[in-house]
């Protein structure tokens, strides 16, 4: 009787330390992971996600203007730069990790080009930025 009760406070104390390590990585889903956070008064555009989609989907912008791209408070979403899923076309035009709900990342565009771009968790999403 013992030994059971042992082995089931150590493997309660087990996934308490695996809980708290897993929150302190900024896990997608910790809300720890507002990569690059900016207001949109620091950006020359904004381009809102919601469940439906970039909005607007399609910028034409000038070289050297910086994009914002803000969740929708429901919905984690992660722009990059195609090709999915590697991001190789741009491959600075990508935050590295998911932003959080609500959460906000620009990014300053410092090349000419047609760059398209999708979201990486849902990446039938997709949207392009013409920088001239």
């Amino acid at each position: 009787m013992f030994n059971r009760v042992l082995v089931i406070i150590v493997i309660i104390l087990l996934g308490w330390v695996g809980y708290i390590f897993y929150q302190k990585q900024g896990n997608p889903l910790s809300g720890d992971t507002a990569v690059g956070a900016t207001s949109s008064k620091d950006a020359d555009h904004t381009v809102f996600i919601d469940a439906d989609g970039f909005h607007p989907s399609e910028l034409n912008i000038k070289l050297g203007e910086r994009v914002l791209w803000q969740a929708s408070e429901q919905l984690w979403a992660w722009p990059a730069s195609n090709l999915h899923p590697t991001h190789e076309l741009y491959s600075e035009f990508d935050p590295g990790k998911p932003i959080g709900p609500g959460a906000s990342w620009a990014f300053t565009f410092d090349k000419v080009g047609n760059w398209a771009y999708h979201d990486h968790l849902r990446p039938q999403l997709r949207g392009i930025v013409r920088v001239r």
